[in-house]
């Protein structure tokens, strides 16, 4: 019986982490794609600097960024 018990007990634990984890993917999912949106769609961004002047991205560093959230993106599929 005890055996049993902690057969569920354990089993009950591994559903609750792995619901825990698939709703950190999905916001996480969520946030690779807004922020894909955002970039793809041609405002400008602005980003604060280490001296904390607001500063805006150039060319080169959206398409880094583009890059890098599309290769994020595509672990959420």
């Amino acid at each position: 019986f005890r055996k049993r018990l902690k057969e569920s007990q354990e089993a009950e634990l591994k559903a609750q982490e792995q619901a825990r984890i698939a709703a950190q993917k999905t916001e996480h999912c969520g946030e690779v794609h807004r922020a894909r949106q955002m970039l793809d769609s041609g405002i400008r961004i602005a980003d604060v600097g280490a001296d904390g002047q607001k500063r805006y991205l150039n060319d080169a560093e959206r398409a880094q960024r583009s890059a890098r959230a599309n290769a994020m993106a595509a672990e959420c599929r």
